[in-house]
């Protein structure tokens, strides 16, 4: 199974975001299942990886620790508060 990460041409990416959108209008529940990757971006560490970041003590240099509370949200954040908000979101 391979998860890379590629980047859709704007036409593409632009067709699957209307798709995603439309299927999210229709429903009746949505969920959403996400991992430690949609806080990462935000500056939260992913506790659970055997990095060399890993706050698991595992390795990495206790200095450069960066408070969770430092985080700031990132665009998947707020477009799940959205969702919650607008009652899509459950």
């Amino acid at each position: 199974l391979d998860a890379s990460e590629y980047t859709d041409v704007a036409e593409v990416f632009a067709a699957k975001v209307n798709y995603l959108a439309d299927l999210i209008q229709r429903s009746r529940n949505c969920i959403v299942y996400s991992g430690a990757g949609l806080s990462t971006s935000a500056g939260i560490q992913d506790y659970a990886s055997q990095s060399d970041r890993s706050l698991s003590g595992s390795g990495g240099d206790a200095s450069s620790f960066r408070s969770p509370m430092c985080a700031q949200p990132t665009a998947a954040h707020r477009v799940l508060v959205a969702l919650y908000r607008s009652g899509k979101l459950k």
